[in-house]
């Protein structure tokens, strides 16, 4: 019987079950149509039973394609169940199926569809009322388990599913899932397994090859086949440029919820081994669920380009860590690598993709993951052919599925024709054996050519984004400098329009969906792949001085905003690492304010978080830079205030760290500063900006001498707070509604007592100048009666002066300070405010004391 015509009234219909779908969500509905396959039968039995078009291509071929579809869904199924979303009701096949389902409706047949949905579309047929389930998210299994419900309701059968498997535990780690569309490797993943899990003792496994191949993506796909293997967590660092592997480890702090930094003494090194140690830890708790008892945690080390990184002084450091595997990706061949016999090196070439495999990826980029009927054996000749000609080098093939999977106007025998008729070379050119060179040579040609037509098909502002990320760190592409970076030169094609979609979502979509820029580990990071980016950068030779400028602006304008949020909102950390792959990237040796600028940010949020090593490398380039400059012109009064900034901050590390010379090296910072700041206040005696960095110089230095502590630096330090204080004396006077001016006497003040109070002596002296502070502080809280910032350094302020009175002996000035902090903390906790611990636990201590009253 012809299964596509209507069976006879009385006669079971031929298909139990039938899916309707856009090609999109093809891969999640075989997942579901698979789960059922158990429930009819088996494979064999349950394919013939459930109609999902790549099972049963025979019926609908030929003539009349549409009216078969119809009659299966209208009249030769059980059960239609559609999967709705904005691409089914897009596609021209999809609206065939839905005009027979439609059908069914019409005869008031409800029961006999079972719609999904993938996002919130209006269904067809459908009322506010109904409810059809959204499948975001939910496993396929458990679609499956539904629809065979409603399958034995109608039916009246008893149908079972085999019990789902237990939920493997969550993935831990930083390591991004693989791609759904990852075709071939068995034999490298198979060489990959057996040298992963060999016997003892274990050995760094080592994936090489050319660019192009696919090696990243294929370490991805191997930890996430055997993800379960790794219970302490799949993580993943990229290795270009470093030389030593425990530096490189120490960037997972964040990553693993470690401070970054364990004090100012901390080395990366010792960073390394923090890290190490917290790895450890939970590669420990976790040997109950290791399902094999072997390494608990897998590290992938990407792109290793310098061989000293995986050379025996360097894993030695690892010596005894059977519960840790490495697993490298590198373009260096094993001859770079080798140290002695090559003893604890494992090695696996990625070559070329097998040519079955090249054109299963090339067919499942096609919209309904297949080639269309009417061409099939036409596009399956000539995608071979393709294959032949691209010699199986991976990239390539990914950008031409690509390519002919968002042009299905474009078939692959007349995208062939105009790669030769462009001038692509054969494989076959290369001849026998060819060397590494021209082998290069040859791939860069061919991708060259595959990208020019990929690119003539973006748009302008796509193209931007694509030429501007060429020009960024190739794993630390943020898409905020992109944004703001194509703003900048297409200011129109970003434009947001209200009611309109945002234009942006629009770009970033069609690159990630071209592959072109591809996820990285934090949502708003991109990468690009190396090759790209080269060939990118070749094209823009006569704009790319002009680009490169308004990158480096860019980047000096994202690291501003790191600045001033950061200290409230940490998640803004993200885009430390960007910032500093991007000034090292961008660093000609050339001074450069932009990148100076940058780089001193970089310098000053790491010295705040305690990392001094890299604080020290980012504030050196950015003081380099800037005495260049300033050096260039000195009556140029930005560059000046710019170099004292970053001299005041090489200080404060100097003074934190605390190695044989730093305290002079620190001495020697701050007074350069304070010389900078003097001259540019004697220049222009008017400026207030000027007299705040001078004090500011002054209290620096004056913290310095007073913690030093040698002969004479107490007398030096008191002159220097004493003058700071007159300063911001004057600049209030000057201006006695500014806070910041008022709040700046406050701290000079409170310096000078705490200076006082620390003497033999000074507890009266300590005692005034605080009642001075607290008056300025009360001040301040009345003018600005809503701001909790005010209210809270009153209450400080009352505390520090109830400490002075005491240290002064003046107990009733204690008692009244302490019913103050009470007033100020007691109705902003009765107002509902959240206090931070240290004022929470203070209001405790003082309610038993106030809140009756206070003590006689």
């Amino acid at each position: 019987m012809n299964s596509a015509a209507p069976s006879p009234p009385g006669l079971p219909r031929r298909y139990a079950i039938a899916f309707s779908f856009p090609g999109e969500r093809r891969e999640y509905v075989e997942r579901v149509a698979r789960a059922l396959l158990p429930a009819f039968g088996g494979e064999t039995k349950g394919k013939s039973c459930i109609f999902y078009d790549a099972w049963h291509e025979e019926p609908i071929i030929g003539y009349n394609t549409a009216r078969k579809l119809q009659q299966i869904y209208a009249h030769n199924a059980d059960l239609v169940v559609p999967f709705y979303c904005q691409d089914y009701l897009n596609k021209q096949w999809c609206g065939v199926e839905l005009r027979a389902i439609e059908a069914l409706l019409y005869d008031q047949q409800f029961d006999r569809v079972l719609p999904f949905r993938f996002d919130l579309v209006d269904i067809p047929g459908s009322f506010k009322t109904d409810v059809f389930p959204v499948v975001t998210n939910r496993p396929p299994e458990e679609i499956a388990a539904l629809i065979l419900a409603r399958y034995n309701a109608l039916q009246q059968t008893a149908l079972t599913l085999p019990e789902r498997p237990p939920e493997p535990p969550p993935r831990l780690g930083n390591l991004r899932p693989a791609t759904p569309l990852f075709v071939g490797r068995e034999r490298e993943l198979a060489a990959l397994e057996a040298a992963v899990f060999a016997p003892p003792p274990r050995r760094v496994v080592v994936a090489h090859g050319f660019g192009g191949m696919g090696k990243t993506e294929l370490a991805v796909a191997f930890a996430d086949r055997h993800a379960a293997k790794f219970p302490a967590g799949l993580w993943m660092l990229g290795a270009e440029g470093k030389l030593e592997l425990l530096p490189l480890l120490g960037e997972l702090a964040p990553e693993l919820g470690l401070p970054a930094s364990a004090g100012p003494d901390e080395s990366a090194e010792q960073r390394g081994r923090r890290v190490l140690a917290e790895l450890h830890r939970r590669a420990s708790a976790a040997r109950d669920t290791d399902p094999d008892g072997g390494a608990a945690c897998l590290l992938v080390l990407d792109n290793v380009s310098e061989r000293a990184l995986l050379a025996e002084p360097q894993r030695a450091a690892l010596a005894g860590a059977d519960w840790l595997q490495i697993l490298a990706t590198t373009r260096l061949a094993p001859a770079d690598l080798r140290a002695g016999r090559g003893q604890g090196l494992a090695f696996v070439p990625v070559d070329t993709l097998e040519p079955e495999a090249a054109l299963d990826l090339l067919r499942r980029h096609q919209p309904d993951g297949q080639w269309p009927a009417a061409t099939a054996s036409g596009d399956e000749a000539a995608a071979r052919e393709l294959v032949h000609e691209l010699g199986g080098f991976t990239l390539t093939l990914e950008s031409v599925a690509l390519y002919l999977g968002l042009h299905p106007d474009i078939r692959p025998a007349a995208y062939l024709k105009r790669l030769r008729k462009e001038g692509l070379p054969s494989a076959d050119a290369l001849g026998a054996n060819p060397d590494v060179a021209a082998q290069t040579r040859h791939r860069e040609k061919q991708l060259a050519l595959v990208l020019d037509a990929t690119l003539q098909k973006l748009a302008p502002a796509e193209r931007a984004t694509l030429v501007y990320a060429a020009l960024l760190p190739p794993d630390s592409i943020p898409w905020p400098w992109l944004r703001a970076v194509v703003a900048r030169e297409l200011p129109d094609a970003l434009r947001k329009e209200e009611g309109y979609p945002d234009p942006w979502l629009g770009i970033r979509s069609r690159l990630e969906g071209l592959r072109l820029l591809t996820p990285a580990a934090h949502p708003e990071i991109a990468r690009l792949h190396r090759m790209v980016g080269a060939q990118l950068r070749a094209r823009m030779a006569e704009r790319r001085k002009q680009r490169l400028r308004h990158v480096r602006e860019i980047v000096s304008q994202m690291a501003s905003q790191l600045e001033s949020s950061v200290e409230h909102h940490s998640g803004d950390l993200w885009m430390l690492r960007p910032l500093q792959e991007a000034i090292r990237l961008l660093d000609s040796g050339e001074p450069d304010e932009a990148l100076a600028l940058a780089a001193d940010v970089v310098g000053g949020v790491e010295l705040d978080i305690g990392r001094l090593d890299t604080a020290f490398d980012f504030l050196c380039r950015a003081e380099k830079s800037r005495r260049i400059l300033h050096e260039r012109d000195a009556t140029d009064a930005d560059a000046a205030r710019s170099l004292s900034v970053t001299l005041n901050k090489l200080g404060d590390l100097l003074a934190r760290r605390g190695l044989p010379g730093d305290a002079e090296k620190a001495l020697g910072h701050y007074q350069r500063c304070l010389a900078l700041r003097e001259r540019l206040l004697q220049a222009n005696p008017e400026s207030a900006q000027a007299a705040r960095d001078v004090a500011v110089s002054l209290n620096k230095l004056a913290d310095f001498l007073a913690s030093r502590g040698l002969p004479g630096d107490a007398e030096k330090a008191l002159g220097h707070y004493q003058r700071c204080l007159a300063l911001r004396e004057r600049l209030l006077q000057a201006n006695p509604e500014s806070a910041q001016a008022a709040r700046d006497v406050l701290v000079s003040l409170e310096r000078l007592a705490a200076f006082e109070g620390g003497r033999a002596g000074g507890e009266n002296e300590a005692l005034e100048l605080q009642v001075r502070s607290l008056e300025i502080a009360l001040k301040l809280r009345e003018q600005n009666p809503s701001s909790f910032f005010y209210q809270r350094t009153a209450a400080v302020s009352f505390i520090q002066t109830y400490q002075r009175a005491q240290a002064a002996g003046n107990q009733p000035l204690a008692v009244q300070c302490l019913a103050g902090c009470f007033s100020v903390l007691d109705p902003l906790v009765q107002a509902g405010v959240e206090l931070d611990p240290p004022m929470r636990q203070l209001h405790g201590q003082l309610k038993p004391l106030f809140s009756g009253g206070a003590p006689e």
